[in-house]
């Protein structure tokens, strides 16, 4: 047998090497990789965060200036935690959803807590399930977390630590025999503080145990100055409680905040609306819609209420349906170059002993059809069902417009916007400029909505609305794709477009 090149050259060599493997020398393994739970590191939030959580991108989270100071706060490096409520005001687009889902995932896998439970909760499941979704797709980009978590449709545990973290809804009950090492309150203005005080009673039971718990509140500032989340912000203000970090600001602190969205925002949304999002800034409830001057912008002394079309445009017609108190009103409009041209606008008043007849309106829908290249009729579907299957059937473009908080508030900031900066064209009508001078905007969780004072009307405004909101969102061919500059979408795009972003290429759109 041929002697092996790396056996030593005499027998007494040889006899050394032997010797030498017999005692459990020779080539020494590599020193073993530190299991990832057992890892010193990730007891740091911050390295964790900027190591661990991976984003959509497939890059870990770095971490903006404003979020280490949170951090440097709410999670010491002694480990003498000196709070066990933060009070947190951001303005809207500045990555918060993703900030806490990696504290709640940190928290989940390295607290100091025995076995942890974790639990996210906002003014609905919702929106609490955005924040939890971001976790949980973080957790499968994970190779690590992949693979001590389990991550079921609301809840994420980690068997080795006995620890949960769990989605809930503000229903009340859900909140029974918790015992929560962590409570996160997502867009706090809008939640349930019944929910928030429910969660209290399992903090108070880890407390008890000598354990540090936490609990979370964070949001934009809102119009109800009585909520809970008013009455916190005051105490911030003031300093009153030792034990509540407070962090509030009036500015976009991310890094990556667009100038270009936020420019629009400022000219689609009202003043007051536009403060409270991006300006963080607590606002009344309810103000004048548009002023004088916006309705000027829009005022054009060449036009005229119209019988018929113009030949090469295509009108969208509207129609807000009421047959005793309210009156009924009928829109007709087009757009041309970049404004929304209104053509007709016609009015049924009707009472208690004299409703307005459906007939009516059905003769004028014909009407309008013929006198008009009609592309969309647009209607509230209360009372007018059989209408709308009837010309459905004849094959008339008619649909239903839903009459839903959301709808409403995209009828309603697309009004604005079209009035605030002049894209609007209409007729000097006293009763129309009247009317958009007399309603009122009113602010809501899901947004702002316009809503007439009382002994007053905004028939001619909702029906307005409803025409220029469907004659703004202009048909997509299918098939065709539109790359944007990767800024976000307005939100009165996104339900007509299908947008998903792919890494480098901002926004595509596919109709």
């Amino acid at each position: 047998m041929a002697k092996s090149k790396f056996r030593g050259k005499t027998s007494e060599s040889e006899a050394r090497q032997s010797a030498n493997l017999r005692q459990g020398g020779g080539f020494k393994p590599g020193k073993a990789k530190t299991p990832f739970l057992k890892d010193p590191r990730n007891l740091d939030i911050r390295y964790f965060l900027e190591h661990h959580y991976i984003l959509e991108n497939r890059k870990p989270l770095k971490l903006e200036q404003y979020e280490k100071e949170i951090l440097d706060s709410l999670y010491p490096l002694n480990d003498k935690r000196r709070f066990d409520l933060a009070c947190i005001g951001l303005c809207k687009k500045q990555g918060k959803t993703t900030f806490l889902g990696g504290i709640c995932l940190w928290e989940l896998l390295f607290s100091p807590s025995l076995a942890p439970e974790i639990y996210n909760c906002s003014g609905d499941k919702d929106q609490a399930r955005l924040l939890f979704k971001k976790s949980s797709k973080a957790v499968k980009r994970s190779k690590e977390m992949s693979k001590v978590c389990k991550v079921l449709s609301d809840v994420i545990t980690c068997p080795a630590r006995d620890a949960t973290y769990e989605c809930i809804s503000a229903d009340i009950d859900s909140a029974e025999g918790k015992d929560p090492s962590l409570v996160i309150m997502d867009e706090f203005g809008t939640s349930s503080f019944e929910l928030f005080t429910a969660l209290q009673t399992g903090r108070a039971a880890r407390e008890g145990r000598g354990e540090s718990t936490l609990a979370i509140l964070i949001g934009t500032a809102g119009w109800d100055l009585t909520s809970e989340f008013y009455k916190l912000y005051q105490k911030g203000l003031r300093k009153e409680d030792p034990f509540m970090f407070f962090f509030w600001s009036h500015e976009q602190l991310a890094s990556f905040s667009s100038p270009g969205f936020l420019a629009k925002m400022r000219k689609r949304l009202q003043p007051q609306v536009y403060q409270r999002y991006y300006e963080n800034k607590w606002s009344q409830q309810s103000g004048s819609f548009v002023t004088r001057e916006d309705v000027k912008r829009c005022l054009d002394s060449s036009l005229s209420p119209q019988g018929k079309g113009k030949p090469g445009f295509r009108y969208i017609l509207a129609c807000d349906l009421g047959l005793t108190k309210d009156r009924s009103v009928t829109s007709i409009v087009h757009s041309e170059e970049d404004h929304i041209i209104l053509d007709s606008m016609k009015v049924w008043q009707g009472s208690s002993s004299n409703p307005v007849l459906i007939s009516d309106i059905e003769d004028d829908f014909q009407q309008s059809y013929d006198n008009f290249n009609i592309r969309k009729m647009v209607c509230d579907p209360w009372q007018m069902k059989g209408t709308i299957q009837k010309f459905k059937e004849k094959g008339y473009p008619l649909e239903e417009f839903i009459f839903s908080s959301g709808n409403l508030a995209k009828l309603s900031s697309n009004l604005y916007y079209l009035l605030h900066n002049g894209l609007l064209r209409f007729w000097d009508d006293p009763d129309l400029v009247g009317e958009l001078l007399s309603i009122q905007a009113i602010q809501k969780s899901y947004g702002m909505r316009i809503d007439h004072r009382a002994g007053q009307f905004s028939d001619r405004a909702i029906s307005l609305g409803m025409a220029c909101l469907s004659c703004s969102l202009k048909p997509v061919r299918k098939g065709r794709v539109y790359v944007g500059t990767g800024e976000p979408m307005l939100e009165v795009d996104q339900d007509y477009y299908n947008a998903r972003r792919e890494p480098g290429k901002g926004h595509v759109y596919i109709g």
